[in-house]
This record gives structure tokens, C-alpha cells and sequence, in this order.
């Protein structure tokens, strides 16, 4: 079966997402440092919690992260919080235990986990996976709904979701194994979920009843909506006959599945959409090349027009996340000294958080550790803390204000 979502959520930060190499950094001898430049374009850092990551933009004002104050000697005990960024006020949204068999009750086929259990122990195993963009709502995958399909050979989970204002959680829906379309699973309307591939198992959705978009392909992956809502972009996973394909799931005016191989595209993995519409994919070239590329869609004409941003060059990037205009690039490198962007088009880059050494005894992490708001206002980062010799003893999760102007 697959899809150990425990795993997916802490050990990440020791398998990083594809490394990138930006060839507009190659110039960067001249890179702006220092908290002088920091406090320019920044806030000061505010430590939100230490020992967690995973964290989710809930709106524009408040974060989804998961805390384990485990150390990497025994297993994981992890609990998931909802914060306000502007008062500090943290809520507990699910908590598991770490007994193997309660993260993972495979031979528990028929368990089903009720929302008078949850509200009675507070054990929701949960796998975080989006907010509406309101931040009213919380959808998160029940890991420990996890069971084989009616095959035996897949796996399904049940999908719930939270919300903010009464702390009340309710089972929408079953799905297969999602957990790779992470936040692409709701739409920017918040009104749409796009849960790939449909099972024979079902449920009926409460109210608020939002639509289900299933999809009558299998083995997908990295789901991007466009940002009217009217489609989501998809590409397969695991599938070498495949990998070139684009899925796109049109939703309106009418329902239909437009598939089709974009000619400037190979081998490509979707990761984000900006507010115009665009999305962006990164991929290899004939020669080994990776490259980030921003691509407008067109499905009835089955065909993409597409930009390079950044090329490999010679400086290796870790994570990166795009701001909602398209216009600028957040990225973390293995040996920076803080977290940097830079401007479409321009060469230069600039740290947007102070030294992390001024911050403790820190080392960039090196996975998935950075997360802008949607309003381009805020950062989210993740740092490796280090005993004396250098070894990492935890991750603690940190937010800055921006000031991107």
C-alpha cells in the first residue's frame, strides 16, 4: 500500500525536492548581505515553534504546522497546530501517538474513525493538505482511515476537513492515494476539490456542500488549478510512457479532459500557479539540463506558451517558491547564509531574512522549508538546528513580514 504519510510529513526535511541550479545566480559575487539589507526589505523573524515544519498558509493570516518534540532516536509523536500570525493564539487540530500500529492500522481494514470519537479523544491522524483561501477551512487527510480499495492492491483515505471558527471536524469525502497533489487539491474559489481518480466508496458531503471533481485517469500527480477556477492541470506520475503528457480537468463552462503533449515540455512535474494564470513546471532538457519554466495554457487548442526562468548553472538551489505575481523568486541554497530572492529578469539577489547564524545555531534546511503567503506579505522557513558538532537536533519553523517592494 502505499503512501506513508507520517513519513511525508517530518522526513522530508531530509529528502529534499528536486535540487535547482539558477543560472541568473551565477553573478552573485556582488549578493546583498547583512542585517542591514535584511532590515530593509524585511521584519524581524518571530519563532513560531520550535521542533516543526510542514507548515501551511491558512489565508493570509494564519499558519497550519506540525510540532514533534521527538528527537530522530525514536519514533514520531506529532501534533498539528493552527496559529495566528498577529496574536500568537495556537490551536491544537489533531494530535497522534507514537504507537506504530495507531499511525498505521493497515490491518484495521474496517476501523473507521467518527467524529464522536475525534471530538471525544482529540486523535485525529492527519495529514495536512490545504486551507481555503479565506483561511475559514482546514483540509487534511485521516491517516488513520488508510485501508486497501476494493482491488486490494490500492489504497483509500478518508478526506475531512476543519473549520476555523467552531473547531469542528467532518468527514467530506473518500479518496485514493492524493497526498501528491499536496495543495492543489482545492480550488482558489474554495468551492471545488479536485480528488483525482473516483473510488467505489463514498460519502455524503455536509454542508457546506462543496463540488468534487474526479478524474477518469489514474497515477496523477501535482495538481495546479488555474486561477479562475475553471480547470486543473495535472501530469502522471511514475508513468515513463507517460511523463511528457499535461492533463487538463476542464470544469467550465462544460466538464471534459483535454490531454495532450506541449511540444516545449519533457518530463514534467507542475508545482505552482500566479495570479495571472500562469503555471510553472520544472524539467530536464535533451542535454541533463533541469529548468524552471512559466507556461501559459490553452486547452482547446491543446497547446502551451512557455518562458524559461532560470536555467542550471552553477549555484544549486533547494527550495523555491514563487510570490502570486509571477514577479519574483523566494529559494534557499545548501551553504547560504539566509534565505534570498530574486526579480524575474534581473541577476542580482537579496537576502530577505537577517543572517541565520544571528539567529542561533542554524543551518538552512534542505527541503521543502520555505512557504510564501498569498498576499506576498509574509514568509514561512524552516531551519536545522545544530548541537556543537554540526549535527541537526531539530527543525523550527519561523515567520518574517516582507516588505517585497
Amino acid at each position: 500500500m502505499t503512501g506513508l504519510y507520517k513519513n511525508r510529513i517530518i522526513v522530508r526535511i531530509f529528502l529534499p525536492r528536486i535540487v535547482f541550479s539558477l543560472i541568473a545566480l551565477n553573478g552573485c559575487a556582488g549578493l546583498y548581505q547583512g542585517e542591514k539589507v535584511a532590515a530593509r526589505n524585511t521584519g524581524a523573524p518571530v519563532l513560531v515553534s520550535p521542533d516543526s515544519d510542514h507548515m501551511i498558509w491558512c489565508g493570509n493570516d494564519a499558519l497550519i504546522y506540525a510540532y514533534d518534540e521527538s528527537d530522530y532516536e525514536r519514533y514520531f509523536k506529532t501534533e498539528i497546530y493552527w496559529y495566528d500570525i498577529h496574536t500568537g493564539r495556537k490551536v491544537m487540530v489533531g494530535k497522534e501517538g507514537d504507537d506504530y500500529d495507531n499511525m498505521f492500522p493497515v490491518e484495521a481494514t474496517n476501523k473507521q474513525q467518527t467524529e464522536e470519537d475525534g471530538k471525544e479523544t482529540g486523535d485525529y491522524f492527519i495529514f495536512p493538505m490545504a486551507c481555503t483561501p479565506d483561511g475559514k477551512w482546514f483540509v487534511y487527510l485521516d491517516k488513520g482511515s488508510l485501508r486497501w480499495d476494493e482491488s486490494g492492491v490500492r489504497g483509500l483515505l478518508d478526506v475531512w476537513r476543519y473549520e476555523v471558527a467552531t473547531g469542528k471536524h467532518k468527514k467530506i469525502a473518500i479518496a485514493r492515494d492524493i497526498a501528491g497533489f499536496d495543495n492543489g487539491i482545492l480550488s482558489p474559489d474554495g468551492k471545488k476539490l479536485f480528488l483525482g481518480e473516483k473510488p467505489m466508496e463514498e460519502v455524503e458531503m455536509p454542508e457546506p456542500k462543496w463540488e468534487i471533481v474526479w478524474s477518469e485517469l489514474e497515477d496523477l500527480s501535482g495538481a495546479v488549478w488555474f486561477r479562475d477556477s475553471s480547470a486543473v492541470i495535472t501530469s502522471y506520475w511514475g508513468r515513463r510512457d507517460r511523463n511528457d503528457d499535461m492533463v487538463v480537468e476542464v470544469v467550465s463552462p462544460e466538464r471534459k479532459t483535454v490531454v495532450f503533449n506541449p511540444d516545449e515540455l519533457r518530463n514534467f512535474n507542475l508545482f505552482y500557479s500566479d495570479k495571472e494564470g500562469r503555471i510553472y513546471v520544472y524539467f530536464w532538457d535533451k542535454s541533463g539540463k533541469r529548468h524552471i519554466v512559466r507556461c501559459s495554457v490553452y486547452p482547446e487548442e491543446k497547446a502551451t506558451s512557455c518562458e524559461d526562468l532560470f536555467v542550471e548553472g552553477d549555484r544549486k538551489v533547494n527550495d523555491l517558491e514563487v510570490f502570486a505575481d509571477g514577479e519574483a523568486v523566494a529559494f534557499t541554497e545548501d551553504d547560504g547564509r539566509c534565505i534570498k530572492a530574486v526579480r524575474t529578469g534581473e541577476e542580482r539577489a537579496y537576502c530577505i531574512t537577517p543572517p541565520i547564524d544571528t539567529l542561533g545555531n542554524y543551518r538552512i534546511s534542505p527541503g521543502e522549508s520555505i512557504r510564501i503567503s498569498h498576499d506576498d506579505r509574509w514568509l514561512a522557513f524552516d531551519l536545522v538546528r545544530q548541537n556543537e558538532t554540526g549535527e541537526g537536533i531539530g527543525v523550527d519553523l519561523y515567520i518574517i513580514k516582507l516588505n517585497k517592494d
